[in-house]
């Protein structure tokens, strides 16, 4: 933010500024310079004056619309490119400075099979210490600083906020949305496959994922379904037969089960932990052992 109105202040021959108004951005460059830690009340404040300046007429000035379309097409333009500049600077660290020879590995995973691997991860973490054979997905990329950036597929966005009617009409910041990300990087899909394509009773795990509702469009097809799905959540029918949802401690999973409640709707949630056949169950992390031989022969048990 304090980039992009640098930008416009080095560039202001014409712009209708006011004194008052470039005396408040002289004082957020003032402050991002000397570390000043008021600078992001102040910035606040000027980001929001600019807005109005943009967006509304204001009495005594003669900004015309046009003019206003070009200050917010040349703002918008510096904040995604300085974006870019965020999620290419991410993955440069995350490759750079992970050395999995010095990571410490646990035998969590020793003796444990899966099919298949969805990652949310940048890393290549699981592979690397545990099973260098599994198929995956990287759902949000892969972090290689060694490829052109222009080729990279980081995903790093935000969840939709809009309702459901203006959602598909209001597209002008859809390229911080995840699912847009996702589909112009050309991550990894594999595991719709692999969901939809199985005559075999599908169990899925979670583990060290917090289930935020930003990724409600993948985990929706790697949960269970109920009928008792709200008209709120609506999320896909399913193929997995059972979900085991891994927790860390109380406080991870009571921020977990508020978050299905965004993703599936509560009705559902009960439906799915507290009906006759439960489908979704959590598990305590230091049980997740036990629990996933246990589900490993019954798995045997289905395939026979």
């Amino acid at each position: 933010m304090i980039k992009a109105l640098t930008q416009l202040h080095k560039t202001n021959k014409g712009i209708d500024f006011s004194a008052e108004e470039m005396y408040k951005i002289d004082c957020v460059l003032d402050s991002e310079v000397h570390g000043r830690t008021d600078g992001f009340d102040r910035e606040n404040e000027v980001l929001l004056t600019f807005m109005n300046r943009l967006m509304e007429e204001q009495p005594g000035h003669q900004t015309t619309n046009q003019k206003r379309r070009e200050y917010w097409q040349k703002f918008t333009s510096i904040l995604l490119a300085d974006f870019s500049k965020l999620v290419r600077s991410l993955e440069l660290y995350l490759d750079y400075f992970i050395d999995f020879m010095k990571l410490s590995k646990s035998d969590i995973f020793d003796g444990i099979k899966f099919d298949h691997l969805v990652t949310f991860n940048y890393t290549n973490t699981y592979r690397v210490l545990y099973n260098s054979i599994i198929s995956g997905d990287f759902i949000h990329g892969r972090a290689q600083a060694c490829r052109d950036k222009e080729e990279g597929d980081v995903v790093l966005g935000i969840e939709e906020f809009l309702d459901e009617d203006q959602k598909n009409k209001d597209v002008e910041f859809i390229a911080y949305r995840k699912y847009y990300q996702r589909i112009i990087k050309h991550c990894d899909f594999s595991y719709r496959k692999v969901l939809e394509n199985s005559n075999n009773a599908i169990s899925t795990w979670f583990f060290g994922h917090s289930l935020a509702s930003s990724d409600k469009d993948i985990l929706t097809h790697l949960l269970p379904s109920s009928d008792l799905a709200s008209q709120f959540s609506s999320p896909p029918k399913s193929n997995v037969k059972k979900s085991y949802i891994c927790y860390y401690s109380q406080h991870t999973l009571e921020q977990q089960v508020a978050n299905l409640v965004q993703i599936l709707g509560q009705e559902a949630l009960n439906d799915l932990v507290c009906g006759p056949d439960p489908k979704i169950k959590f598990v305590f992390q230091d049980n997740f052992k036990k629990e996933r031989m246990i589900s490993m022969n019954e798995e045997r048990t289905y395939r026979t």
